[in-house]
């Protein structure tokens, strides 16, 4: 295997550095329990391959960070993941900054892609007939709607891909009978003051503080309705 690289045992910065220069990451295990590795891997923003045996395949989301994949597929597995830039990219992304599903248990499991979604249509089902409500009420009121998920793909930023729809969704459209003054969005660390078919929509976001990392410019207080 003249292009193979065994690199022995690495620790620290050399293990880093080892996770950021792969592409992907094939853990053929059928025995960890576990798998500390391949969250070492998807935290350095790598997608992973591992098989449907083991606690691995509970890490990985199929088709969002990585595969899951039997003995005699990883082979194509890989060659997908290689053959296409834009699918690589979109894990990389997701393997790197949606640890969600990893880390949040609601006590009942991992808090999954699908969990987020049956919330997500419940809140927006909320979120109709509440504003109908209010509008039966006072048919004039200046209402404002603020939500962390973004109404739109308009305001994504940098957050584009197939990774975009864990960022935003086109809601606007769907409140055109009854649309609020503004809308208030956070999630995708994008900073932007925009208008659509009457709806003031507004994110100022901060950034990552705790890593002393600011989506600039942040402007403290602002608020314009």
């Amino acid at each position: 295997m003249p292009l193979a690289d065994f690199a022995g045992v690495l620790r620290g910065d050399a293990l880093a550095a080892a996770y950021a220069r792969m592409d992907v990451f094939v853990f053929p295990s059928h025995t960890d329990t576990f798998g500390n590795v391949v969250l070492e891997a998807l935290a350095s923003g790598v997608p992973a391959i591992v098989t449907p045996d083991g606690g691995p395949r509970y890490i990985v989301r199929e088709g969002e960070t990585g595969y899951v994949s039997p003995d005699e597929g990883f082979t194509a597995a890989i060659a997908s993941l290689m053959a296409n830039p834009g699918k690589l990219a979109a894990m990389r992304i997701a393997a790197r900054t949606m640890n969600d599903h990893v880390h949040i248990d609601d006590g009942a499991g991992l808090f999954m892609p699908q969990n987020a979604l049956a919330i997500h249509k419940k809140s927006i089902s909320w979120l109709h007939e509440t504003i109908r409500n209010l509008r039966r009420e006072n048919a004039g009121a200046r209402l404002l709607v603020v939500t962390h998920h973004a109404p739109g793909a308009a305001f994504l930023g940098d957050r584009v891909g197939e990774i975009a729809p864990a960022y935003a969704s086109e809601l606007l459209q769907g409140f055109a009978e009854y649309p609020p003054a503004a809308w208030i969005h956070g999630h995708t660390h994008y900073r932007h003051e925009s208008e659509v078919n009457g709806i003031k929509v507004v994110s100022a976001p901060r950034g990552y503080a705790s890593l002393d990392r600011k989506a600039a410019p942040f402007r403290p207080g602002f608020l314009v309705l």
